[in-house]
């Protein structure tokens, strides 16, 4: 996550969902896995090469959350007391009661940085994790500066291994099939143990750009909560707008919850 993305129609649904499992019971966990932007992403004068973050929440589905939309709309626009920033996404309390984790990312001293982290968010129940670009991929080395906008497996495994803490995981989306897509994905999770027996879905914001945003429970009860929260979802505008697709990834086939 960098502060040129703050306020944009990707934070409208992540913590759009975010919002509703903290209604449902979950103490939250944010940690942003911040980067400064790298050289290779801008010109010598500072300006970005890609104009990433530039999609304002459409009029058309602010009503799936109003207050959320509004507010973060005040972000985007830079009128808010920290312009648009991380921090003003903070400021806001968006998310009632939830704990933050906002240092940079640190590639020479990850391993750090990930404890550090974990010791912060240790007293919440849901945990969201929120890379540039999601799960580490084959294709980008550890030691390559373009790690640090990827999720380590081990680093989820080390939340799901405490037992107490489920995850959300932002994921982009790859140039691939779908169903090849998330069957590649679910198949790497099960590769580790902690993951095997774990019930997951995946929760599609499919506007603009396609963001998925991978959910991992940590035992029974939480499941069990996370399946109420995703059917609060699934009868609000969220899903009445398409705004969002919700899929089962555990068990057998990868389905489609209530098309």
């Amino acid at each position: 996550m960098q502060d040129r993305y703050a306020g944009d129609i990707g934070d409208y649904g992540k913590l759009g969902l975010l919002r509703i499992f903290e209604r449902e019971g979950f103490s939250i966990g944010v940690n942003w896995y911040k980067t400064q932007p790298l050289a290779s992403e801008t010109y010598e004068d500072g300006s970005f090469k890609h104009q990433d973050g530039r999609h304002r929440i459409p009029v058309n589905i602010s009503d799936c959350d109003p207050e959320l939309a509004a507010r973060l709309s005040d972000i985007f626009e830079g009128r808010h007391r920290y312009g648009r920033s991380i921090r003003a996404l903070e400021y806001e309390a968006l998310i009632p009661g939830a704990v933050y984790y906002s240092e940079d990312m640190s590639a020479a001293e990850r391993d750090m940085w990930h404890k550090k982290a974990m010791l912060a968010l240790s007293g919440c129940r849901l945990v969201f994790l929120d890379p540039d670009n999601g799960m580490e991929v084959s294709s980008v080395g550890y030691h390559s500066a373009k790690i640090s906008k990827y999720v380590l497996y081990e680093e989820a495994a080390d939340y799901i291994r405490t037992g107490e803490q489920s995850l959300v995981i932002y994921n982009h989306r790859p140039r691939k099939k779908e169903a090849a897509y998330f069957e590649e994905l679910r198949s790497k999770f099960q590769t580790m143990t902690e993951f095997q027996d774990k019930k997951m879905w995946a929760v599609t914001f499919p506007k603009s750009s396609v963001r998925d945003y991978i959910i991992i429970a940590a035992n029974e009860e939480h499941a069990e909560t996370i399946e109420r929260a995703l059917s609060v979802m699934r009868n609000s505008k969220w899903h009445e707008k398409r705004v969002c697709r919700i899929r089962q990834l555990s068990g057998g086939d990868i389905d489609l919850i209530n098309t």
